[in-house]
């Protein structure tokens, strides 16, 4: 997603990712619950009439640029005009390299996920091909035997685990650990090293059960992002409107 029309170059602002957001409801700017702002007058103040977001931007605005907005309104300047816009176009700006950057965050994991899911499956075919399913509890499939030919699935279900174990708090020393920690973490109650350990069917599908627990923590904080995300983009769209308004308002005060 790239910036386009009125928005320039990416510019941090200092309050624009802090406070509350355009929907909050206890947040300045709602119909019924305007405040005057400190260091705005009663003229500024019209000037900010359905301009919920610029008025709540200029509430959080160092105190010199809310004095500038109000001598500039009172002087009937376009300069106020311009400091609103100035103000919209910095939280755009800042909202759009943040949303920018949980919209590429929340991609990258989901196709981690995705890529843990394909190749845990493919270890536990292995594994339950060596499993007795007739007799679940019994421990017939020897990592120990078939090591060699399961090892290079079982690193990189490892090695996509801990690309995103940051999620998972429960999992980081079992997947900052070595092979054998990382074992005894998806197949609990097998406190042996990894050459001596035999599973049955039943621990099989317990670290099933694990790894697909461990992918819905961390998809469900890929829809947080995303939910978020949506958020961002109906508050940008909601400064664009009010940034349109105040160019055309500035375009007709220069044709006076």
């Amino acid at each position: 997603m790239k910036a386009a029309g009125l928005f320039g170059p990416h510019t941090i602002s200092p309050w624009s990712p802090a406070g509350p957001g355009l929907s909050d409801p206890k947040g300045p700017g709602q119909p019924g619950e305007e405040k005057p702002i400190p260091g705005v007058d009663t003229a500024g103040a019209a000037l900010l009439k359905g301009r919920p977001l610029a008025r709540q931007l200029l509430e959080k605005a160092p105190e010199h640029q809310r004095q500038q907005f109000s001598k500039a309104s009172r002087n009937a300047s376009p300069d106020a005009f311009n400091i609103l816009a100035g103000i919209l176009q910095d939280y755009t700006d800042a909202r759009l390299t943040e949303s920018e950057g949980i919209a590429s965050a929340s991609t990258k994991r989901a196709g981690k996920i995705a890529h843990l899911q394909k190749v845990w499956q493919e270890a536990k075919v292995f594994l339950e091909s060596h499993a007795d399913i007739s007799n679940p509890g019994k421990q017939t499939a020897s990592l120990r035997m078939y090591w060699g030919d399961l090892k290079p699935a079982i690193q990189e279900v490892k090695d996509a685990m801990v690309a995103l174990k940051g999620q998972v708090a429960d999992a980081d020393n079992a997947l900052g650990g070595s092979d054998a920690a990382w074992l005894d973490y998806v197949f609990p109650g097998r406190q042996m090293g990894s050459n001596q350990r035999k599973v049955s069917y039943n621990d099989i599908r317990t670290a099933d059960a694990i790894v697909l627990s461990f992918c819905e923590e961390i998809q469900a904080a890929v829809e947080s992002d995303n939910h978020k995300f949506k958020n961002f983009m109906t508050e940008m769209t909601s400064a664009q409107q009010e940034h349109k308004g105040l160019l055309r308002e500035i375009a007709a005060l220069s044709k006076r």
